[in-house]
C-alpha cells in the first residue's frame, strides 16, 4: 500500500533539492558563519582596495597632467596625497566591510534556515519509514 504523506514529503525533499540555490546553501552552511563571513568580507576589501586604488591613480594623474606640482618632498607627498587619499581609502574599506558583513550575515541565516527546513522535512520521512516497517514486522508476526 502507497502512504500518501510519505509520497508528499519525498516530493516537496524533491522540490526543495532541486532549487537552484540548494547547492550553493549546502556548501554556505559548511562553514562556521564567522569563516563565511571572514571569507568574504575580505575578498569584499580586496576588491574595494583595487577599485578605489585605480580610481585614485586615476585622479592622481589626471591631476598631474592638468598641472599640478609634483611633490618633491615627503611632506609635501603626505599632504597632498597620502592623508587625502589615505583617509578616502580607509572610510570606504570600512563601510564596505559593514555592509558586506551585514550582507554575508543575512545570505548565512537565510541558507541555514533552507537547509533546517529540508532537515525538518527528511526527519519526519525517516520516521515515518520507522513506523511503517516497524507496522509491516508487526503484520508478519501475526
Amino acid at each position: 500500500m502507497i502512504d500518501e504523506e510519505k509520497i508528499i514529503l519525498m516530493s516537496k525533499l524533491t522540490l526543495i533539492n532541486n532549487q537552484a540555490t540548494m547547492k550553493r546553501d549546502r556548501k554556505i552552511t559548511s562553514k562556521y558563519l564567522r569563516d563565511f563571513v571572514y571569507i568574504n568580507n575580505l575578498f569584499t576589501q580586496v576588491y574595494i582596495v583595487i577599485a578605489v586604488g585605480a580610481i585614485i591613480m586615476a585622479h592622481i594623474i589626471l591631476r598631474i597632467e592638468q598641472g599640478m606640482n609634483v611633490p618633491t618632498t615627503i611632506d609635501e607627498i603626505m599632504y597632498q596625497f597620502v592623508i587625502p587619499y589615505g583617509g578616502t581609502l580607509l572610510l570606504i574599506v570600512i563601510i564596505y566591510t559593514i555592509v558586506s558583513t551585514l550582507v554575508y550575515r543575512k545570505i548565512y541565516k537565510k541558507a541555514i534556515e533552507k537547509i533546517q527546513k529540508y532537515d525538518e522535512i527528511f526527519n519526519e520521512l525517516k520516521i515515518l519509514y520507522a513506523k511503517g516497517e516497524a507496522s509491516n514486522e508487526n503484520s508478519f508476526e501475526n
